[in-house]
């Protein structure tokens, strides 16, 4: 055991020497250098002291000799680790900012340091200052990641001096008025005279009374040079909210605060520091809604919009279906628009929409569309009109009430195989009467006068009967008026047995020929065991009243997304694009086992 330690050891010795040894028995360089050598009196000189070495573990605090000839105005840090061909190597560097006090030669003693028990001198620098500027601006010594680079940052004059003025946060309104519904945008930006590494916004105005919808900015702003009141400013925008409010009145909104870490800038921002700024607040007033004009349909929609209806077919067969899509789009809070209302539409059966929006928040104002598809299952033969659909809306920049309107549609219904779909949750579902309650026996004429054991046998069956009659109905009376009774629990407790059996029917329908009839029998089949299981009515079910019903329940919101897309995906599988793939129809059924099992077992 001890040989097989020893060699072991001697393996780890063999591999491990080369890295760690040199890493301990490195020495560390200690450097300072400037970015000129010749600068002008009003020149500003950067001078960088760096520490550099493979395994850095302490704390870099240079000693600066006695500066008879120069101001120390800023100072920062900067850190740098690589790794070459396998070994690491870092340096850390302390940058500071000099402005010289007379022209003339001058040498800049060495800078001390002691580190590791050991310590460090930097080689002498020699400098030349003469009258005026050289024209060279020091090196800005800014990450290189910071988003908030400032481009005047070298162009001002050595020695300038910042104020609190030279960083301002900013809160603006486009507009001071709006009308209740109109929006109104929110901006909150920087001012800066000197470069910034980054923000945080410590506190943000409750905006109580407004719908607030966040305007894109870009993560990595670009300044843009601006000139406030005679004095030049690098802008960058911050955020931006799109306010809509929810009733008139005057609204304060309240100031925003910001920390902002600045980088070095000379003056009282000499150095790497964390300060705060807080925006002033604004006041917007908001005005009611006119009366006059207003149509008396108006839902309080307030922008500006237009409406479009569309059929994807202008005729469709007798058990066959049409999709009518209904779109709105325009600028505007979209999000609060509902859908619209259809025109009587007696001889369709309509199913519930499908709902896509594309609404845009990069630009300045909300705006894109909503769009909402039905399907329709025409109950007769004939041609159909489908009337207009109105939208009243209240256009704030022409001050007035508009109304978008579609144009009217015509669907012609021409002859087809009628899809009977099964019988849904209503009176038909409650027990049968029998058909019969007595089977009386007729006589046969050409077989002439019966026996008497027949006769015997006709007698006695005329003696039993009518007791036996009025027992079988009054059992049969009492067991109805018990199911009647609790018709509901019946329907529920046979919700699953029920849907089992429709779904084994679809199964047989899987192909592409019979795939009108498989997405049929699927659809009426969930509404069916909804109703059941539920205890609603199956005449006007809609996917909203069922998920209402599953919330009430508390079904887990994740079930209620899976039966909502198994609702959906059953549906428009009556009008999807193409011939239904096989494939589709087999992964639905799957999904449809699945998740009703589950919902059963939770209902």
């Amino acid at each position: 055991m001890s040989r097989i330690y020893f060699f072991c050891l001697l393996a780890l010795i063999t591999l491990l020497p080369p890295f760690p040894l040199a890493l301990i028995a490195e020495d560390i360089t200690f450097t300072a250098e400037v970015d000129n050598q010749k600068i002008g009196l009003d020149d500003t000189l950067a001078l960088t002291v760096t520490i550099s070495g493979a395994n850095l573990n302490e704390s870099i605090n240079p000693i600066m000799p006695d500066l008879n000839d120069f101001d120390i105005v800023g100072q920062s840090q900067s850190s740098n680790i690589s790794f070459i061909n396998g070994k690491v190597s870092s340096s850390r560097s302390i940058i500071y900012s000099l402005t010289p006090k007379r022209a003339g030669k001058f040498t800049i003693p060495p800078v001390r340091l002691n580190y590791a028990g050991k310590e460090y001198r930097t080689s002498p620098v020699d400098i030349e200052v003469v009258a005026g500027s050289m024209g060279t601006a020091s090196k800005q010594q800014q990450s290189p990641w910071s988003p908030f680079f400032n481009p005047f940052e070298n162009e001002h004059p050595t020695g300038r001096r910042y104020g609190p003025e030279s960083i301002q946060l900013v809160g603006e309104l486009d507009r001071k008025q709006v009308y209740q519904g109109q929006q109104a945008m929110m901006t909150l930006k920087i001012l800066t005279q000197v470069s910034i590494a980054g923000i945080q916004i410590d506190d943000f105005p409750v905006l109580t009374g407004f719908w607030v919808e966040d305007l894109q900015v870009d993560k990595n702003p670009s300044g843009k040079r601006v000139n406030i009141n005679g004095q030049e400013y690098v802008e960058f925008l911050i955020k931006r909210n799109a306010l809509f409010p929810t009733h008139p009145g005057r609204f304060t909104i309240g100031p925003a605060t910001l920390a902002i870490q600045t980088e070095s800038g000379g003056g009282v921002f000499s150095g790497p520091q964390s300060i705060k700024r807080q925006s002033k607040a604004l006041v917007l007033d908001v005005l009611p809604l006119p009366q006059g004009n207003r149509p008396a349909n108006f839902d309080g929609i307030i922008g500006s919009y237009s409406i479009s209806a569309q059929l994807d077919r202008s005729t469709v067969a007798l058990g066959d279906v049409a999709a009518l899509t209904i779109t709105i789009s325009g600028r505007g809070n979209l999000k609060t628009i509902a859908a619209p209302t259809l025109p009587p539409l007696d001889d369709f059966k309509i199913y519930e929409p499908k709902y896509t929006e594309k609404i845009s928040l990069t630009g300045a104002f909300m705006e894109g569309e909503k769009s909402w598809e039905y399907v329709l299952s025409p109950k007769v033969k004939g041609t159909n009109q489908i009337g207009s659909i109105s939208l009243p809306f209240f256009d704030p920049a022409r001050r007035e009430y508009r109304i978008a309107q579609t144009r009217t549609l015509t669907l012609k219904v021409e002859g087809g195989q009628l899809v009977t779909t099964p019988v849904t949750g209503d009176d038909r579902s409650q027990l049968r009467a029998l058909r019969q309650d007595i089977s009386f026996i007729h006589t046969n004429e050409s077989e002439g006068i019966r026996p008497a054991s027949a006769q015997s046998f006709l007698a006695y069956l005329w003696i039993i009967l009518p007791p036996l009659v009025n027992v079988v109905a009054f059992a049969y009376r009492r067991h109805r008026e018990s199911r009647q009774t609790d018709l509901a629990s019946y329907l529920r407790n046979r919700a699953y047995s029920q849907f089992k059996k429709s779904i084994k029917k679809a199964r047989t329908l899987v192909n592409p020929t019979d795939a009108k009839l498989f997405y049929h029998l699927l659809t009426d089949s969930l509404a069916r065991y909804a109703a059941h299981k539920l205890s609603l009515s199956a005449q006007g079910l809609t996917l909203q009243s069922v998920l209402d019903q599953l919330e009430e329940r508390r079904i887990e919101p994740e079930l209620q997304q899976r039966f909502q897309s198994l609702w959906n995906d059953a549906e428009y599988g009556l009008f999807g694009a193409g011939q239904p793939g096989v494939s589709s129809m087999e992964k639905l059924m799957r999904e449809a086992n699945q998740t009703i099992g589950r919902l059963d077992g939770k209902i």
